[in-house]
């Protein structure tokens, strides 16, 4: 079975999602060869982690891939979401994103 749904209603959807899935962020800091890092924990496992000198942001390449396959996003597509609600929920604006293994 196909379903259409409308850009609108797909960005609530993933919104939505996202709202449900990192319902308790936990900020955590680390120091790593003398850079600062803000982290950003669920169940014990960083998702997004933000370097403070570049202000690059750095996303878990499996919570990344997930949400693409999930619904179906282009690389593109699913980065303008993530920031968006990083944006809103996190207060973060990056200068550039990068995906990390941790």
């Amino acid at each position: 079975m196909k379903y259409i749904i409308s850009e609108s209603k797909l960005e609530k959807l993933i919104m939505n999602y996202l709202d449900s899935s990192i319902q308790q962020v936990e900020e955590v800091y680390h120091i790593e060869d003398g850079d600062e890092y803000v982290g950003w924990k669920i169940d014990d496992e960083v998702v997004f982690a933000i370097e403070k000198s570049s202000n690059k942001l750095g996303i878990l390449d499996t919570f990344f891939s997930t949400l693409q396959g999930l619904f179906g996003l282009t690389q593109e597509q699913c980065e303008e979401y993530l920031l968006k609600w990083i944006k809103e929920n996190l207060g973060i604006v990056p200068n550039a994103i990068g995906y990390q293994e941790w």
